[in-house]
């Protein structure tokens, strides 16, 4: 199952993603992790150090995950024909959590029975010159082509905001949390997430988690402005917001949210992996279309074709 988190800046999508994480880890359950978020915070907040030279984002290194995915794909011609959309097809190989997956052993950073991966920050050579949606267009590769047996998870922490929908990110999830706090500007991100999850048909996945919040007013109230129910709950935390203010790292022994993330992995509106596939040709067909991508690399739309 693919799960990640997403929110405003400052929600705590960051804090909330790294103890599900723990949460897993002390299950002794699989785990792929990915800080998928130009801040970096959910590797920092499982103790894991960034290492430059891991980011998959790296143009070597992505040129080596592109080369590993599509393996005998005869539909992609080069890696420069393995856009951001490309599905998977005959011959593609695929993230799996084995310890001899060719991802797992050049790009992981192994942590009780996880291993994590570092997408890339924000460089100072691409200063006025790219964005950071460049990034993360091998991300969108690895979790196109990317395996997971039961009870085997992939965890990432995103981007803020309504980030997801620049890119194929907001179909490729099977559990997307969106995680909001009892504020105007954490509803307003909210709302505009839920409608963008509407119009790209891809809001089964999509469910609405509360932190911070002291009491049933402040649920009523957002759930009214959002008009859809709180699935998850995450009550304000005294001790997350005192270590966090010093740095200190935070358990999952700090919190009750044990009850929390049982229900975060019950919950089930049927978005499965069939769907993301179904969705990832639709935006392959879409993509492929556009004339930069066809004057650049030709017509690829055929590599969605069954």
């Amino acid at each position: 199952m693919k799960i990640a988190f997403v929110g405003k800046g400052g929600s705590g999508k960051s804090t909330i993603s790294s103890l599900f994480t723990k949460y897993l880890l002390d299950q002794n359950l699989a785990v792929l992790g990915f800080d998928a978020d130009i801040n970096v915070n959910y590797l920092q907040n499982i103790k894991i150090n960034a290492k430059e030279y891991l980011a998959i984002s790296k143009s070597n290194n992505s040129e080596k995950i592109k080369s590993f995915l599509i393996g005998n794909n005869k539909k992609i011609e080069s890696i420069n024909h393995f856009i951001k959309t490309t599905p998977p097809g005959q011959g593609s190989k695929y993230l799996e959590y084995d310890k001899n997956n060719f991802i797992i052993q050049n790009f992981g950073q192994k942590l009780g029975s996880g291993y994590f991966f570092y997408v890339g920050k924000y460089e100072s050579n691409g200063i006025g010159t790219s964005c950071y949606h460049n990034n993360l267009s091998i991300f969108e590769n690895i979790l196109s082509h990317t395996k997971l047996k039961e009870n085997e998870y992939l965890v990432s922490d995103m981007s803020a905001g309504t980030d997801a929908f620049s890119n194929t990110l907001h179909a490729q999830f099977n559990k997307i949390i969106l995680i909001v706090n009892p504020s105007q500007e954490s509803i307003k991100v909210a709302k505009d997430f839920l409608q963008l999850g509407k119009d790209a048909k891809t809001e089964k996945n999509i469910y609405l988690a509360i932190n911070n919040y002291e009491d049933q007013y402040e649920i009523d109230f957002i759930e009214k402005n959002l008009g859809k129910k709180v699935d998850i709950y995450f009550e304000k935390n005294k001790i997350i917001k005192q270590k966090s203010l010093f740095g200190q790292e935070i358990s999952l022994q700090d919190t009750n949210y044990t009850k929390s993330f049982d229900k975060l992995l019950k919950i089930n509106n049927g978005y499965d992996d069939k769907c993301i596939i179904e969705n990832l040709k639709l935006l392959h067909k879409k993509y492929s279309q556009l004339g930069y991508i066809i004057r650049r690399i030709g017509d690829v739309s055929l590599q969605a074709k069954d």
